[in-house]
């Protein structure tokens, strides 16, 4: 639910008398709802560059006949990166839907989990090093929002 303010020394609209009235609108809704809509976007922009990199980490495999080095059993391994890749596309709905208090937790959270995936699952090669450094960028774009959320509120 929207909250509207008359600002002290604002006069409403109405006033046919002002030329310089001003109506000055304090929408907390519409800035939640703007708040979230911002990171929603920004983990898609994550959500997108692991499978990109994903993708490109598989190119590079078959070009030079390599096979992938998978430690221990591949189906856990297999499971677990499925769960880790799945947060950041969660993210994109949890972001918009949840609650701001809720959600401010869970989006940074969510944010320090993803980054240690990435550092911790990534490789040296040269196109996951640019892929990666843009997905910690905007981790911290997403961490740097969050908190700035609370802060406006």
């Amino acid at each position: 639910m929207s909250e509207v303010r008359i600002l002290p020394g604002a006069q409403s609209e109405q006033d046919p008398d002002n030329p310089f009235a001003t109506m000055i609108l304090m929408s907390t809704a519409a800035s939640d709802h703007d708040k979230g809509q911002k990171l929603s976007t920004l983990w898609l922009v994550v959500a997108l560059n692991i499978i990109l990199a994903d993708v490109l980490s598989l190119y590079v495999e078959l070009v030079n006949h390599n096979t992938l080095n998978i430690p221990g059993d591949v189906t856990t391994f297999m499971v677990i990166g499925a769960l880790l890749v799945n947060i950041p596309i969660m993210m994109v709905y949890v972001s918009k839907h949840m609650r701001f208090r809720a959600s401010r937790i869970v989006n940074i959270a969510a944010a320090v989990v993803t980054a240690l995936f990435i550092v911790g699952g990534g490789s040296a090669t040269p196109h996951y090093l640019v892929i990666a450094c843009i997905e910690l960028l905007v981790l911290g774009k997403i961490i740097l929002e969050a908190r700035q959320w609370q802060l406006s509120r």
